[in-house]
């Protein structure tokens, strides 16, 4: 039995470019390797993933697991063949065949944003929800489900591909040739054909700019650029494709009410701080309410990471643990400066930990400096792997991380925030998954 820090390497395979990553076995990326793909040789593109492989690998490494590809088009992971993919030249490919033979490890493949989508699921935005489905938005949109916390491709490997839902009866015409998808209405390609009409209708844009003699396409970077300087045309075009997405994002929620949904790629991850506000309100605006809520939808925050550490989760020896819910009970702040919890007053420094037990601060950790949370108290509150860590300044604003503190939370991928008492509570009722709240009440 491998050791449970053995690492794995994961490849994401794109049609620019291959990235390659070894990753420890608390996923962590040690080391990346990326090549140009060669798009018109499937053989040259097989030698490129085995190069960008060993680019992550030395004789002093620990020999991995086994390697995880994510390639887009549909695939077969369980035989880990590629049935067919629209912009690289791999149908009908037996790829993780070909990379065994010549790598001599376990090697598995997926489809590239079901892959993503475990990415954010196991490490990101989606971690600690049982369900989370990604929508990544690039030049189309891909989808991926993970139900269970296990990937779920479909009866016929091709499930979550949410970019060619038809939202439009007789819409824009889209790559796969049916009209109104998702994909033909608010992908980087569709924002690209709206603005690219409207300059030619003439329409003034700071694009014109921002591109100069580099016309022919409008990348994303471009389009935070003209957000920046308050383009017009540009926040006009990004409204309409964040509405489309919202409407997509609702309806995902309608019919299958995954417990997250994650929005990320490369237009997201670039004007995402635009985009989101208009995604959330339009999705919450036309989602059914079921028992407990509704989906919560988030932006990913792995950003190109995602693809390669969840090609590496497909190999990860490490289980995966459905954790069991946890009823947090209700913090209830008081007039007097304590809070109500269960019934009981509490004063002093507050704690609700992430199995939902509610102490207070441990004495050691307040004695040295009572107004910082260090690095060996974060330790003491991560036990549990929660999710989100959120602290309560208390009426004088004092109580706050340290430095190093801040970077092992980062490290443990934990969402740290300090707020103002009322504030804090109200984003430790709000947060999904497992939580921690430290509040500093009245002595």
């Amino acid at each position: 039995m491998a050791k449970r820090n053995s690492p794995v390497i994961g490849v994401d395979v794109g049609g620019t470019k291959i990235l390659a990553a070894l990753v420890d076995g608390d996923g962590n990326i040690v080391k990346t390797a990326k090549i140009s793909t060669a798009r018109a040789d499937r053989d040259q593109i097989v030698d490129q993933i085995v190069e960008a492989v060993r680019g992550v690998t030395n004789q002093k490494s620990r020999k991995p697991l086994g390697v995880g590809v994510g390639v887009p088009g549909v695939v077969d992971t369980a035989e880990g063949h590629v049935v067919n993919t629209t912009n690289l030249p791999l149908d009908d490919l037996p790829l993780a065949q070909l990379l065994t033979s010549k790598l001599d490890c376990l090697v598995r493949v997926g489809n590239d944003v079901n892959v993503g989508t475990l990415g954010e699921s196991r490490f990101g935005a989606g971690r600690g929800a049982d369900s989370v489905f990604g929508i990544f938005v690039g030049t189309g949109i891909g989808g991926g489900f993970i139900q269970n916390t296990e990937m779920w491709e479909g009866h016929h490997r091709a499930a979550a591909e949410v970019g060619h839902m038809i939202l439009q009866i007789d819409g824009p015409k889209c790559g796969c040739g049916n009209f109104g998808c998702m994909e033909a209405m608010a992908s980087r390609t569709a924002i690209e054909r709206d603005l690219k009409s409207a300059l030619e209708s003439g329409r003034k844009s700071s694009l014109t700019e921002i591109l100069g003699d580099d016309s022919e396409r409008i990348k994303s970077g471009a389009l935070k650029k003209a957000l920046r300087q308050g383009d017009d045309l540009v926040i006009e075009v990004l409204e309409k494709a964040s509405e489309v997405l919202g409407y997509g994002a609702a309806s995902v929620a309608n019919l299958v009410d995954p417990e997250r949904i994650v929005m990320g790629g490369g237009v997201i991850e670039a004007c995402g701080d635009f985009m989101m506000p208009i995604i959330k309100k339009t999705a919450a605006d036309n989602t059914m309410v079921g028992a407990e809520g509704s989906a919560k939808v988030v932006a990913s925050i792995l950003g190109d990471d995602a693809g390669v550490l969840g090609a590496a989760a497909l190999v990860s020896e490490r289980p995966v643990r459905r954790r069991k819910k946890v009823n947090y009970p209700t913090v209830t702040l008081m007039k007097t400066g304590d809070a109500e919890v269960n019934s009981e007053q509490y004063g002093g420094d507050l704690l609700v930990q992430s199995n939902g037990t509610v102490r207070q601060r441990k004495k050691r950790y307040s004695r040295p400096d009572p107004d910082v949370v260090g690095e060996a108290e974060v330790i003491d509150l991560c036990k549990g792997e929660p999710d989100a860590l959120v602290i309560g300044t208390g009426h004088r604003s004092t109580l706050g991380f340290s430095d190093a503190a801040v970077q092992l939370l980062k490290k443990r991928r934990v969402t740290a925030s300090v707020a103002e008492n009322a504030d804090a509570v109200e984003q430790f009722t709000e947060a999904s998954g497992r939580k921690v709240l430290l509040l500093r009440l009245a002595d």
